[in-house]
């Protein structure tokens, strides 16, 4: 006799369970993407620069080109990998956000009012590859604490010289 089942023949819960954590899945990306576009768009309206390090397909423009009238499209779907942060708007109150920009590989400060306390934050990237510091908030014991907290192989340059963690 021949079986009279198939062979990739799930029950009913099954599925539910298996949608039930697709839909979980999904939700908690868009609601980490929501968070990104949020961070950048609080730090453009700041005067920061956000830079995205992801090349066009090799040989083709992008098909993209009626999201190019809105920047903020790319906030949803690429990660931001440089952020430039300047000027008297930056203070430790915008730099919360950077917990929300988590591929950041390059970060500079220039002429900010942060505290010793953003070195903890940026220190706490695990991307990171590159920080400039052109701050005068910044002082030296900042950095050396900077300096301990960065993941290896991360450069700092500042007013206080050139480090790179081993690694």
């Amino acid at each position: 006799m021949k079986p009279t089942r198939r062979r990739l023949q799930i029950s009913l819960r099954t599925f539910l369970v298996l949608v039930t954590v697709l839909a979980v899945w999904l939700g908690w990306q868009a609601n980490r993407l929501r968070r990104q576009a949020e961070a950048v768009r609080a730090f453009q309206r700041a005067g920061c620069i956000i830079g995205y390090r992801v090349p066009p397909p090799a040989g083709r423009k992008l098909a993209i080109e009626a999201f190019a009238a809105d920047p903020s499209w790319r906030d949803y779907f690429r990660a931001p990998t440089d952020l430039v942060l300047k000027g008297d708007a930056v203070d430790d109150e915008l730099c919360r956000l950077l917990d929300d920009l988590p591929e950041l590989r390059n970060v500079e400060t220039r002429n900010t009012r942060l505290s010793g306390a953003v070195a903890e934050r940026i220190g706490r990237l695990e991307r990171l590859e590159t920080i400039f510091i052109h701050d005068r908030s910044f002082s030296e014991d900042d950095v050396e604490r900077l300096k301990e907290l960065v993941p290896p192989g991360c450069e700092i340059f500042s007013d206080f010289g050139h480090y790179q963690k081993p690694g």
